[in-house]
C-alpha cells in the first residue's frame, strides 16, 4: 500500500516538474560589460552587494575604498567642509 501512495506522489512530482518546464522562464539580462579606463585617476561604481566602491590609481597598482550609504554620505559632508563658501 505505502509503495502504490509513493508511485503516485512521485508521478504527481514529475507531471509538476514537466508543467514547470514546458512554461517559458524570466531570464534577467546579462551585466553590461565592464569598462576599465586604464587612463582614469580614479572611478566610482556599485560592487555586486550595493556598496560604493572607489578606486584610485596609485603609482604601481590601485586602492580600493569600499563603503556603505552611511559611510558615503559621510565622506561627502567631509569633503564639502573642505570647500571655501561661495559668495
Amino acid at each position: 500500500m505505502f509503495g502504490w501512495r509513493k508511485r503516485q506522489i512521485a508521478n504527481k512530482v514529475d507531471k509538476d516538474i514537466n508543467d514547470a518546464a514546458a512554461q517559458p522562464v524570466a531570464r534577467l539580462s546579462a551585466p553590461p560589460p565592464v569598462v576599465e579606463n586604464k587612463d582614469a585617476l580614479y572611478t566610482v561604481g556599485l560592487n555586486p552587494a550595493g556598496n560604493t566602491q572607489l578606486v584610485v590609481k596609485i603609482n604601481y597598482g590601485t586602492a580600493t575604498l569600499t563603503m556603505d550609504p552611511g559611510s558615503v554620505r559621510r565622506l561627502i559632508r567631509q569633503l564639502e567642509a573642505t570647500l571655501e563658501e561661495q559668495q
